[in-house]
């Protein structure tokens, strides 16, 4: 592990002399590594921006909405205390009601756990995942869009498959 850790290191450490840019398949190993040690401010780091907007702004209805408060038993947060969880403690929270509610856990991520990478012209990226949950199922895909010519994740189907339905179902009530 500490040779990986060494690795990742000497390979940002060369980047950002060089200006090249980390390779889908190192980002996408800094954010499991991150997500392993339940460290979500830093794991939002590697979500791409465009995302993070999305998520704050689906999410600040919620945040106000007693149903959906009602579902996880949160307290209401006045708009400054939206305002100061910011893009990242948005995505700190989700992760927390996703994963950690859903006893997901990314204890079990290797680095050998990374597949490969399957580029889509030279804009987006998928990084080929063997499931670290549940390892006996199917592999999982991280999407990467290049942005700011940086890749970053987009943000991982059961974040915003669940703001999704929850924003749905808190509307039709």
């Amino acid at each position: 592990m500490l040779r990986y850790v060494l690795l990742i290191w000497l390979c940002m450490s060369f980047n950002a002399v060089s200006n090249e840019i980390d390779e889908p398949e190192v980002v996408v190993a800094n954010f499991l590594s991150q997500m392993k040690v339940k460290d979500y401010i830093e794991a939002s780091k590697y979500i791409s921006d465009a995302e993070l907007n999305w998520l704050f702004q689906v999410s600040v209805p919620l945040l106000r909405n007693p149903k959906f408060l009602g579902i996880y038993d949160l307290e209401a947060l006045s708009q400054s205390e939206v305002k100061a969880l910011g893009k990242s403690g948005v995505f700190e929270l989700w992760s927390l009601l996703v994963w950690d509610a859903r006893d997901k856990s990314f204890g079990s991520y290797q680095p050998q756990n990374i597949l490969g990478t399957v580029q889509e012209g030279s804009a987006s990226a998928y990084v080929v995942v063997r499931d670290t949950t549940h390892p006996h199922h199917e592999a999982m895909v991280y999407t990467l869009v290049l942005e700011s010519n940086v890749w970053r994740l987009k943000l991982p189907r059961i974040i915003k498959g669940s703001v999704t339905l929850y924003g749905r179902m808190v509307d039709s009530k």
